[in-house]
């Protein structure tokens, strides 16, 4: 199996790009602060300094949110502990979101469609 990565792209709503983040497997902190992983540079009271989980590995991407301020959405729904981020959605986080692309996974992840689904 080759290795894969995880490519974190952060936009505004109207699809402006204003930070992008690679990462590997593991657990990966979203947020204000330095330390985070993917760090979201906004000074907006509604993004935590730390926000939320992003769990990767080989077989599927999960995303939980830190008690945040504003919370954290999965496709417009409130996310409650723990939860899987399939191909193709989007995570918002204040007046942001967050598109999740991965690179050199070689298995179908459960909820992939093929074709037009």
């Amino acid at each position: 199996m080759s290795e894969s990565s995880t490519k974190v792209v952060i936009c505004r709503i109207n699809g402006e790009v204003i930070a992008e983040s690679y990462v590997g497997k593991g657990a990966h902190l979203i947020g204000r602060e330095d330390e985070c992983a993917i760090q979201i540079g906004e000074e907006d009271p509604q993004i935590s300094r730390k926000h939320a989980l992003l769990y990767i590995s080989d077989k599927r991407v999960e995303i939980e949110d830190l008690d945040s301020t504003s919370g954290t959405f999965l496709d417009g729904i409130p996310i409650k502990g723990r939860i899987i981020v399939l191909p193709g959605m989007k995570v918002h986080i204040s007046n942001l979101y967050l598109d999740i692309q991965r690179f050199g996974v070689d298995e179908l992840v459960e909820g992939t469609r093929l074709g037009s689904g």
